[in-house]
């Protein structure tokens, strides 16, 4: 099984060209609504409530622009002065993300939200440890079966190889660096969330920064000095502070379950899965890639809707997969 939870998530409804994600604003208050609940257990679950998109090209300055005027409530354009003293990075401007856009540390969100579940006195967590030839039996003891273990639900064969080989996904690994900022020079960054292709995000110790993530799809991973050669060529220019006075803590990695592109961009894939290996009545959540957090809210309750309704009529768009 490849257990990972990314460090720090940024949510936001946007592209990285500052168009709006289908069904971008539905998400961002799915999640918010999540967000809170996970609040009331762990408030510290939200590090930032904005984070801020850089301009570093002259087409990049006009996208950006064109969506603070689109949308004024989310997205306000700062000049290249105003983005320094904000996030200490100025470029050539760019977008301060708020109002329900936020930096989240998901290990602490994901527990809060738990937590939230079993308040409600409707869930239950059973761990069983069983061999690869037991769990499909052990399933068929259950009324419905809903599959959503991301990169694990092909690493370890949870769908069979006929399911697997049937979905227009691939796996990408993503590898990021951890820093910490000297303590000398600290107190003068800011330690904003920053992106423009690449991320910078704060951690919840204050000297530290997470930096990230490689795309890879090699099976092989890159090596520790390939990441950070990388890593610093894409994002030196977010933060050149970062990078000259930091020193490497670790190197974390995962894998995106990354969709096919289509009309409405990279979807995530919903549905009923006809799944011969279990004659049951199996249902799918897979393919969020790195929109998880704008995603996971809005998908998760149209799927819970077709799982009660015990049909998919209601999402006959979003099965594109199929």
């Amino acid at each position: 099984m490849v257990h990972i939870i990314y460090l720090c998530r940024l949510l936001h409804p946007f592209s990285p060209k500052g168009k709006l994600l289908h069904l971008g604003l539905e998400g961002l208050s799915a999640t918010n609504k999540l967000v809170n609940a996970s609040k009331a257990h762990n408030p510290d679950c939200v590090l930032r409530d904005q984070l801020y998109r850089i301009a570093l090209t002259e087409n990049s300055v006009g996208q950006l622009k064109e969506a603070s005027a689109a949308y004024p409530k989310l997205a306000s354009w700062l000049s290249s002065t105003e983005m320094e003293k904000a996030c200490g990075t100025p470029g050539m401007g760019g977008l301060l993300l708020r109002n329900g856009c936020k930096v989240i540390h998901m290990p602490s969100y994901l527990d809060g939200l738990w937590k939230a579940c079993l308040e409600s006195n409707r869930v239950t967590w059973s761990r069983e440890n069983v061999t690869p030839g037991e769990w499909k039996d052990r399933l068929t003891s259950f009324d419905t079966v809903v599959y959503a273990a991301g990169s694990g639900l092909f690493h370890d064969g949870i769908l069979g190889d006929e399911s697997a080989s049937c979905l227009p996904i691939e796996l990408v690994r993503g590898q990021s660096i951890e820093v910490e900022l000297d303590s000398t020079m600290a107190s003068r960054y800011p330690n904003e969330a920053i992106l423009s292709g690449k991320y910078m995000t704060p951690l919840p110790n204050s000297n530290h920064v997470l930096i990230g993530a490689t795309h890879e799809y090699k099976a092989k991973p890159l090596d520790r000095s390939a990441v950070v050669d990388e890593l610093q060529i894409r994002s030196f220019e977010l933060s050149p502070f970062v990078w000259e006075n930091s020193e490497i803590v670790k190197i974390t990695s995962g894998y995106r379950v990354q969709s096919k592109r289509g009309k409405d961009g990279r979807m995530p894939i919903i549905g009923r899965l006809s799944c011969p290996e279990v004659q049951k009545n199996i249902w799918l959540i897979t393919g969020l890639s790195s929109r998880g957090l704008i995603y996971h809210g809005i998908f998760g309750s149209l799927l819970s809707d077709c799982i009660s309704q015990n049909n998919e009529d209601s999402i006959s768009h979003l099965l594109w997969w199929k």
